[in-house]
């Protein structure tokens, strides 16, 4: 043995990992606990409610747009849209794909892509609200940014 262990007489612990969590992988529960017990669970309640209607008030507003189809209506705080023309569906994926393009790189909102394998015209938005900092200011900016980028990809003034 490489070391000995303390007596069982010793007023100090066996093991000096029984004291804190494990030492050789991160703790990833602390992160939820600690702020948990700090801020208590209401807090987190009142954010998730928040965002939830963030989402729903960010939904109708898309569904507003000329050429926006919402694809799956808000679950909890995520849902998905995209343009819908007729078009082939190879082109309408291309044609998301740069929607999806321009509105990320105006850079007020990181919205994600997703599609189903081997399905062609399936390519879809998916807008997660759930960050902290996300707040109706920064979707009302990410709102115009899809707006602008819709203008741009259909080559409206």
């Amino acid at each position: 043995m490489y070391l000995n262990d303390t007596s069982e007489n010793d007023s100090l612990p066996y093991d000096i990992k029984d004291l804190s969590p494990e030492m050789t992988r991160e703790f990833r529960g602390l992160r939820v606990w600690f702020p948990i017990k700090l801020l208590g669970a209401k807090a987190f309640r009142d954010q998730l409610e928040y965002k939830i209607k963030l989402a729903q008030w960010a939904c109708q507003q898309l569904s507003n747009i000329k050429y926006i189809r919402i694809i799956a209506p808000p679950q909890l705080s995520t849902f998905a849209f995209k343009i819908q023309i007729k078009n082939s569906p190879e082109s309408m994926d291309s044609l998301n794909r740069l929607f999806l393009n321009k509105i990320n790189q105006k850079g007020h909102i990181l919205l994600s892509p997703f599609s189903e394998k081997d399905r062609p015209g399936t390519y879809a938005i998916r807008m997660n609200i759930l960050s902290f900092r996300t707040d109706k200011k920064r979707i009302e900016l990410g709102i115009e940014d899809i707006k602008s980028a819709i203008k741009e990809v259909m080559c409206e003034d």
